[in-house]
């Protein structure tokens, strides 16, 4: 008997099917369906996290924004000729409409 040659069934390991090695015949499509679930799931981490960082970044322009429009309203009240007027000013916290 030759040495490559599978003592069962008489064929050579070097012709045999190499999609049916020890691991059995299902083995290249089962890494194939591994590899696109995990291409999925880091595709799906980056979604989220472009989400989570475009979220942060509205939310803290929307504050420079209020802080900037309160700030020049405090500015406008300061620059009233005549005490009174100021006093009248408001100070409740000035809401910007988002944009």
């Amino acid at each position: 008997m030759h040495m490559n040659q599978n003592p069962v069934s008489g064929i050579d390991k070097d012709l045999a099917d190499p999609s049916q090695d020890e691991a059995g015949p299902g083995k290249v499509s089962e890494s194939r369906w591994g590899v696109l679930a995990v291409s999925l799931a880091v595709l799906g981490m980056l979604v989220a996290f472009y989400s989570v960082v475009r979220g942060a970044t509205t939310a803290g322009e929307q504050r420079r924004q209020d802080t900037a429009a309160r700030a020049a309203a405090v500015a406008r009240c300061q620059a009233q000729p005549n005490g009174l007027t100021r006093k009248h000013c408001p100070m409740s916290p000035i809401v910007v409409a988002a944009q």
